[in-house]
C-alpha cells in the first residue's frame, strides 16, 4: 500500500485534499453553496496552473481551462431547460384535470386516494423533474389528509420519497441522471439512452413504492397541526363572485352541493340588484345573470377559483376597465396587504378608495378577524388590521412597499396559474419527451428547444423563466464536474478504484459494485446527490475497466445510490427539504424513515445485478 501511495503524483493528494474540503464545506454549510463551489473551482485551477502535470513529451495532461467546461456542459443546459419547462407546467396548471379527478375520488375513499397520488407521482417523476412534481401534488395531498383528519406528517415524506424513486426510471427523471450521462461523455464514454436503466429503475421504484405505502406510515410521527395552516385553512377571506353573461353558475341552485365543485366555499349572501338574500337561506335560490355571491374561502381556494373562472368573475368593482388579454397577462401575482392603524384608507370602501385606479391592483378578498362580515365586499369599510387579498403585476406590487397606508406581506406573494396555455404546455412537453425517448433529438437539444418555445408562446415570460433557474445548481454542477475531471486526469479515480478492488480482494464484480453502492449511499446524505454522482462517475468507470466488468452495472449503481440513498437526511435532496415544513419533521424522522428504504434499494439492485449482469 505504501508503494502505491509513494508512486502517486503530489497533484493527486492535493486534489484529494480539495475534495475533502469540498465535502466538509458542503456538509457543514459554513459557506453558501455558490461560494463553496466557486472556491473549489478556483483552488483546482490554481493547483493545475501553478503545478501543472505533464506527460512524457512534456505536454500538460490537464489544461486548467478544462476545469471550466462544466459551465457549458450539455447535461447542465438540459437540467436548466427542464426546470423552465417544469415551471411552465406549474404556471399553467397543466395537471389540473388529474388534480380534480383525485380530489373527487378522495370523497369516496380518501385513503385509497393517497395511494393513487403516490403511484401517480412515481410515474410522473420519470418525465418531470422531482421538485416541480412535489410542488404540484403537495396541495392535493394536504387537501386529502385534511378530509381524513390525519396529520400531514404521515404523508409528506412518502410524497418526497416516491418522487425520488420515480426519478430513476428514465434519463430525464432527475438532474442527476443527466449529469452522469454528461460526465460519461466527458470521460470519453457513450452517454446514456433515455430508457437504458428503465428496467432496474422500475423494479427498484416498485419495491420502494410498496414500502412507502404499506410500511412507512407506521414509522412516521403523528404530529399536529394538520395542513389547515399551510393551505390557509385557518385564514378565511370574504370575496364576491359575479354571475356574468356566460357564467356556469347561472341556473344553478344556491343549495347545490356542487355549486363550486369540491371546493370548501361558504356562501354568506346573494345580492340581486336591490335585494339581498342572507345565509342561512330560508328558500332555494336559483342564480341569475348579474347576481353577486358573497363567499368566504381560504386563499388557496380563491386562487383555484380565479384560475378556473377567470378574474372577470371577481370584477364586481365598477371602477375596473375592460382590458385585452395582453394587459391581463401582466397582472398575474397574488399577494396580501395589511391595513395599518394610521392608514388614510381607514373607514373607506374599496370603491371609494379607487383601489384599481390608484394602485393598479384588484382586491380579490378581505380578511377581518374581529367580526363576521355579511355584506358586499365593495361595501365594507376598511379597519385597522384588515388583510386584503390582491391581484396585480410585480411592478405594481413593488410600489406598494413604499406606501405608508399598508404593509405588503412579501412572504404571501405568489404567481397565479394561467390555464389558458395549459394545452400548449402539455403538447410541448409531450414533444420534448417523445423526441428524446425515440432518439430523434438528444435530451439537451429537445429540452432547450422546449424552453425557448415555452417563452415564445408566452406560457412564461423571461422573468418567470429566469426565476425557475437555480443559480446554485449551475455552480454546484460546474464544481462537481471540475472535481470529476481532476480525479480522472490525476489518476485519482483509478487509485480509488484500485483501493476498492483491493478491499474486496477476490470478490465477484457484483459485490465490488455493492460495496461502492454503500459508500455512495453514505456520502450522498452528506453531499448533494448531484455532487456525489459527479464525484463517483469516473471512479465507477475505472473500477469497471479494472475488473473487466459491465460498465452499466457500476454506472447504474452511481445513479441509483446517489438518487435513492439521499433519503436519510433533509439536506440530501431538495424535495426532502420541501416537505420538511408542511410535515413538521425533525432530522431524526428522515433517519427513521429513510434508512430502511436505503437498505431495500441496495438489496434490490444488488440482487438484480447478480442475476442480470
Amino acid at each position: 500500500m505504501m508503494e502505491i501511495a509513494a508512486s502517486q503524483p503530489i497533484q493527486l493528494w492535493v486534489t484529494f485534499g480539495i475534495i475533502a474540503l469540498a465535502i466538509y464545506l458542503f456538509a457543514s454549510e459554513k459557506l453558501e453553496m455558490i461560494t463553496t463551489s466557486m472556491l473549489i473551482i478556483c483552488l483546482l485551477i490554481a493547483l493545475f496552473y501553478f503545478m501543472p502535470m505533464e506527460n512524457s513529451a512534456g505536454e500538460p495532461t490537464l489544461d486548467p481551462n478544462e476545469l471550466l467546461l462544466g459551465f457549458a456542459n450539455p447535461a447542465l443546459l438540459a437540467v436548466l431547460a427542464l426546470l423552465i419547462i417544469g415551471q411552465a407546467v406549474i404556471r399553467t396548471g397543466s395537471l389540473t384535470g388529474i388534480n380534480k379527478a383525485i380530489l373527487a375520488f378522495a370523497k369516496i375513499s380518501p385513503r385509497l386516494a393517497i395511494c393513487i397520488i403516490l403511484t401517480i407521482v412515481t410515474c410522473i417523476s420519470g418525465f418531470i423533474n422531482d421538485t416541480p412534481t412535489v410542488v404540484i401534488f403537495m396541495p392535493i395531498m394536504l387537501a386529502v389528509v385534511a378530509r381524513l383528519n390525519i396529520s400531514a406528517s404521515k404523508v409528506m415524506i412518502p410524497l418526497s420519497y416516491v418522487a425520488i424513486l420515480g426519478g430513476i426510471v428514465t434519463l430525464m427523471g432527475s438532474s442527476t441522471n443527466l449529469l452522469v450521462s454528461g460526465a460519461l461523455k466527458e470521460l470519453g464514454q457513450d452517454g446514456l439512452g433515455f430508457f437504458d436503466f428503465t428496467l432496474p429503475g422500475a423494479i427498484i421504484a416498485a419495491v420502494g413504492l410498496v414500502y412507502v405505502i404499506f410500511v412507512l406510515p407506521f414509522l412516521l410521527p403523528n404530529r399536529a397541526p394538520l395542513s389547515d395552516e399551510l393551505t390557509g385553512g385557518g385564514r378565511q377571506f370574504v370575496a364576491q363572485i359575479k354571475a356574468g353573461a356566460n357564467s356556469p353558475l347561472i341556473g344553478k341552485s344556491i343549495k347545490d352541493a356542487d355549486l363550486f365543485g369540491d371546493k370548501e366555499v361558504t356562501i354568506r349572501m346573494v345580492q340581486r340588484r336591490e335585494q339581498a338574500f342572507l345565509a342561512p337561506f330560508d328558500s332555494d335560490i336559483t342564480l341569475q345573470q348579474g347576481d353577486i355571491i358573497i363567499v368566504v374561502a381560504t386563499r388557496e381556494t380563491l386562487k383555484e377559483l380565479i384560475a378556473e373562472k377567470g378574474e372577470d368573475a371577481f370584477r364586481s368593482q365598477s371602477t375596473l376597465p375592460t382590458e385585452d388579454d395582453e394587459e391581463k397577462e401582466d397582472r398575474s401575482v397574488l399577494a396580501e396587504i395589511l391595513i395599518t392603524p394610521g392608514s388614510r384608507l381607514l373607514g373607506q370602501t374599496i370603491e371609494q378608495i379607487g383601489f384599481y385606479n390608484n394602485y393598479q391592483c384588484i382586491v380579490m378578498g378581505i380578511q377581518r378577524k374581529a367580526r363576521m362580515i355579511t355584506s358586499r365586499m365593495t361595501s365594507i369599510r376598511l379597519a385597522a388590521g384588515d388583510v386584503l387579498l390582491i391581484m396585480g403585476g410585480r411592478d405594481d406590487l413593488k410600489k406598494l412597499r413604499e406606501n405608508k397606508d399598508m404593509v405588503l406581506m412579501e412572504w404571501a406573494t405568489e404567481d397565479l396559474p394561467s390555464r389558458k396555455h395549459a394545452l400548449r404546455v402539455n403538447l410541448l412537453f409531450a414533444a420534448v419527451v417523445g423526441t428524446a425517448a425515440f432518439d430523434i433529438l438528444p435530451i439537451h437539444i429537445s429540452a432547450i428547444f422546449g424552453a425557448v418555445i415555452v417563452i415564445l408562446m408566452k406560457c412564461l415570460n423571461i422573468r418567470q423563466a429566469l426565476r425557475a433557474i437555480e443559480v446554485g445548481i449551475i455552480f454546484l454542477v460546474a464544481a462537481g464536474l471540475a472535481m470529476s475531471v481532476a480525479l480522472e486526469k490525476t489518476g485519482g479515480a483509478a487509485f480509488l478504484a484500485d483501493m476498492i478492488i483491493r478491499a474486496t480482494q477476490g470478490a465477484e464484480p457484483v459485490w465490488v459494485m455493492s460495496s461502492m453502492f454503500i459508500l455512495i449511499a453514505l456520502l450522498t446524505n452528506v453531499l448533494s446527490n448531484n455532487a456525489t454522482a459527479l464525484l463517483f462517475t469516473p471512479i465507477a468507470v475505472n473500477t469497471a475497466t479494472l475488473l473487466n466488468a459491465p460498465l452499466e452495472m457500476f454506472i447504474f449503481a452511481v445513479i441509483f445510490a446517489s438518487n435513492c440513498c439521499s433519503l436519510a437526511s433533509p439536506i440530501g435532496y431538495q424535495t426532502n427539504l420541501l416537505v420538511m415544513g408542511p410535515g413538521h419533521y425533525k432530522f431524526a424522522d428522515y433517519m427513521r424513515a429513510g434508512l430502511p428504504l436505503i437498505v431495500i434499494v441496495w438489496l434490490t439492485y444488488t440482487t438484480f445485478s447478480y442475476f442480470y449482469f
